[in-house]
């Protein structure tokens, strides 16, 4: 029997390894879990600098985020520092090799900053300075990821003491000083009232959870069973600070410590081919997207009141879709009935859902075959409707009508898509709008509920002189208010239960344009004594407030059933009620005092072909958003944001969060 060199016999099979594993600690908001999970490898293409060419295909950004990579200088260790180059990282390199790898000056093509420090991860005071180096070369560390190891191969039986210390020196102790000079780093340097934005990646190996017949490395799993049980722990504990502690654990991966071993061994090296399970060697680059995945962050709904900012996976875009690097989320009033009760209307949150709709921010990736409408880099606004665009009713221009349609950050199809509360999203190119650099992603992100009051005032067919009313002074009624009167109404009034709203709505502060002439603010204490036929009641002192009356159109903002009437009862003879706001599926309307008045009722379904006007109104200044933007968060601050805006402070009008 004749065999082939080792490395030979590897390079011709082709072969990847047996799946290992990685878990995780997910951080809750509320509290803390520990997950396992199944690591699974990428199709592997061709061996020739993988690890650098092959694009983290774009799914995560840690764009403006410092990771230190111990043992980057080689193996695995490079090649996750070409992952957390190719996802934005500004990257440091410490290694014990005096000068860097021939591949380190590629690392600038991705990453704006890299730099190479010398240190050994067993000498703890000259790897402690190596990060401070790196803390005052970067102005901090965000990200960590202890690569540096050894697998020495020899019988148990004949194995030096030297030489098992070297092991568990490199392995054990290198990761345990590595992740706490950098945890301490990381709490140290923290920006106050910041949630969780800190991550530790340990490598620790498949020969941690499995022996595997014929290798001669008992030291070596040994010493990576320690790496799984350490990083288990600090998972634990670095959680109050905030820091987030995951282990990938590779099977048999092809780097050049692997062929030294398979080259002194040939029968070992047909061993590592024929028994993982697809037959082939795992390559370095198969391990980027895990590493990237566990330093990637989005805020999910678990439930009711149950918001949790994790770390999720982000696929690439797909062939007609791009990807988009969210800077600015508006909460709606959906969001905070998900958050609040679990559900909008009919829909339950039945399983993990990011929220939010109301999105903008910049290009990261296009898909195949998005060519020439996108580059990257460009700014956009989500319209966040995914409709067949297939169906006759699409055909004919109506695709907020689309039966098939998905709705971004909903629970209306199962599974949901997911919404804009994450770094990167994925959306229908189709569905993206450009948006001039004088519209900020703050203002980019109400172009949303801007589109909704357009559509209700097409709807509504307004015409120049017609006197309008609005119920609700929310961002929804505000700017229903601000386009009527663009649109020509002789008078709008708006109507409120929260005297702050109206104040804002009539222009108290000089710095604003007032959107109303007249208001009226109900009081609920009167509204509940009076029980039965109060809709009647309150429209009467509307109509009789001065400058309001009877009007052509009312435009109901709030979905609350009582205002629904109220707004029947508002409306003149002939005169329209454009149903806006979303309430209870089921609500007992005041129907013959509509029909012996022909009040036509309209309902309003979200919006179609309404965002190149919406963009167009901004930017000409007829229609402004920021002064509606009263209240903004950090992304890590989602649920304090969700709980403010349902606490409805004083002069609260629009809670948006940014990234």
């Amino acid at each position: 029997m004749m065999y082939l060199p080792a490395r030979h016999v590897l390079s011709k099979l082709k072969l990847s390894s047996k799946p290992g594993a990685f878990f995780r600690n997910s951080h809750c908001l509320s509290n803390v879990r520990v997950q396992h999970l199944s690591a699974t490898h990428a199709n592997r293409q061709k061996r020739q600098d993988r690890f650098m060419t092959q694009n983290v295909m774009g799914s995560f950004s840690l764009k403006d985020r410092v990771v230190a990579i111990t043992g980057g200088g080689q193996g695995i260790g490079l090649a996750l520092a070409f992952a957390a180059a190719e996802a934005g990282a500004k990257v440091a390199i410490l290694d014990v090799a005096a000068q860097p790898h021939g591949d380190f000056g590629k690392l600038k093509q991705f990453s704006g900053e890299s730099r190479y420090y010398t240190a050994d991860v067993t000498d703890y005071d000259g790897l402690e300075q190596a990060f401070q180096r790196v803390n005052e070369d970067f102005g901090g560390i965000h990200g960590c990821i202890t690569a540096a190891g050894v697998c020495p191969d020899q019988p148990f039986l004949e194995r030096p003491p030297e030489s098992v210390k070297k092991c568990f020196d490199i392995n054990v102790l290198g990761t345990f000083y590595a992740a706490q000079l950098a945890a301490k780093h990381m709490v140290t340097n923290r920006p106050q009232n910041c949630e969780i934005t800190s991550s530790i990646v340990t490598i620790g190996s498949v020969a941690a959870h499995r022996a595997s017949v014929g290798q001669q490395v008992s030291d070596y799993c040994a010493s990576k069973g320690a790496v799984l049980a350490l990083t288990r722990a600090l998972a634990v504990e670095l959680a109050e600070k905030n820091v987030r502690v995951n282990c990938i654990s590779p099977g048999y991966i092809q780097t050049d410590m692997m062929l030294d071993i398979a080259a002194m061994r040939p029968q070992l090296a047909l061993l590592l081919t024929s028994e993982p399970p697809m037959k082939r060697m795992g390559d370095r680059a198969d391990l980027k997207g895990a590493a990237v995945y566990l330093l990637s962050q989005a805020t999910v709904l678990h439930g009711a009141h149950d918001m949790r900012l994790e770390t999720r996976p982000t696929t690439s875009p797909g062939p007609d879709e791009v990807q988009i690097r969210i800077r600015a989320t508006g909460i709606c009033g959906t969001d905070m009935h998900y958050y609040h009760s679990g559900k909008n209307g009919m829909f339950e949150v039945r399983q993990p859902l990011v929220l939010g709709h109301e999105a903008a921010g910049e290009i990261r990736a296009v898909g195949r075959n998005v060519t020439h409408e996108f580059q990257i880099g460009d700014r956009v606004a989500i319209e966040p409707q995914r409709p067949c665009k297939t169906c006759e009713i699409c055909c004919s221009g109506a695709y907020n009508l689309c039966p098939r349609l998905k709705f971004t950050g909903s629970a209306s199809v199962d599974p949901p898509i997911q919404g804009s509360l994450q770094e990167l999203y994925n959306h229908p190119a189709v569905g993206v709008h450009k948006i001039p650099d004088t519209i900020s992603f703050e203002e980019g992100a109400l172009l949303e509920p801007l589109s909704v009051a357009l559509h209700a005032v097409r709807r509504s067919g307004l015409t120049i002189g017609q006197s309008v009313l609005v119920l609700g002074a929310g961002a929804i009624g505000l700017l229903c208010a601000s386009l009527a009167r663009a649109a020509g109404a002789s008078r709008v009034g708006i109507v409120d239960i929260d005297q702050s709203r109206l104040d804002f709505a009539m222009g108290s502060d000089a710095s604003r344009k007032a959107l109303a002439t007249a208001s009226y603010r109900i009081d609920l204490g009167k509204m509940a004594d009076l029980k039965e036929g109060f809709a009647n009641h309150i429209a009467q002192e509307i109509r009789q407030a001065d400058g309001l009356g009877a009007a052509d159109l009312v435009f109901e903002c709030t979905g609350v059933e009582s205002c629904v009437n109220i707004g029947i009862n508002c409306t003149g003879p002939g005169g329209k009620v454009v149903l806006v706001g979303m309430g209870s599926p089921t609500q007992n309307l005041q129907i013959g005092a509509a029909a012996v008045r022909e009040v036509d009722l309209l309902a309003v379904w979200r919006y179609a072909n309404t965002f190149p006007t919406a963009i167009d109104l901004v930017q000409n200044g007829q229609v402004h958003l920021r002064p509606l933007i009263t209240h903004t968060f950090e992304l890590s601050r989602a649920e304090t944001a969700l709980e403010t805006a349902l606490a409805k402070p004083a002069n609260l009008i629009k809670c948006v969060i940014t990234s």
